[in-house]
């Protein structure tokens, strides 16, 4: 016996939905807040404040004052973070730069600190001075051109004058004036030529315009 086909099924009844009763309504299953909802206008437009709770005030509070955008002087700043200055001697440190290096010589000799001297000095140091002609004197290593050094700063009867100085690398040009007495002829001018590495003086060959007996800065 041939099967009947089957009759084709029925689609489910559709569940008619009601219209939107409120605005507020949004979703399937919300229903909307009743009319007398104390967070509801009567007219259902927008929404109003509880009962009992005070209004925002509708002024905004006074903005603090602005921050003064004037810079603090340099000097300021300086002052509090003013380096502490500690002689050579009882730091330990070596300068590093030929200006550095050169500057501190020189006030070795115009302070005539002859403790700082030796942390100026390099050990194969070669010093050549002015005097005596032709040639001048010569110093090789550094516990005779230390001794030179502190003979010429420990002299009470000349005074040593930097005029200039030139830097060139580790090159320096220093020009100074040697005073041995009061009067404008009591002088004599010359030059150093200076050379630095790793923070100290390996070489200073002195040369001056003029020969004679007085002692000059090596």
């Amino acid at each position: 016996m041939a099967a009947q086909p089957r009759p084709p099924e029925a689609d489910p009844p559709r569940r008619s939905r009601a219209p939107c009763a409120h605005p507020a309504r949004t979703r399937e299953g919300q229903d909307p807040p009743p009319a007398d909802h104390p967070r509801r206008a009567p007219g259902g437009d927008r929404p109003t404040r509880p009962a009992g709770r005070p209004d925002r005030p509708k002024t905004r509070p006074p903005a603090p004052p602005a921050r003064s955008r004037t810079r603090r002087p340099s000097f300021a700043v300086a002052s509090r973070h003013r380096p502490v200055v500690v002689p050579l001697r009882r730091c330990g440190l070596s300068f590093h730069t030929t200006a550095e290096v050169v500057h501190h010589f020189n006030r070795a000799f115009l302070d005539r600190d002859t403790s700082s001297l030796a942390e100026l000095i390099a050990d194969d140091c070669v010093m050549e001075a002015r005097d005596p002609a032709p040639d001048g004197a010569r110093y090789e290593g550094r516990a005779e051109c230390l001794r030179f050094c502190r003979s010429l700063a420990e002299e009470r009867a000349g005074r040593f004058e930097p005029e200039g100085v030139v830097v060139t690398g580790e090159r320096a040009t220093v020009r100074w004036r040697y005073r041995f007495g009061d009067g404008p002829a009591d002088s004599v001018r010359g030059v150093s030529l200076v050379l630095v590495r790793d923070g100290r003086i390996v070489e200073s060959l002195s040369y001056g315009k003029t020969t004679g007996d007085t002692r000059s800065p090596g």
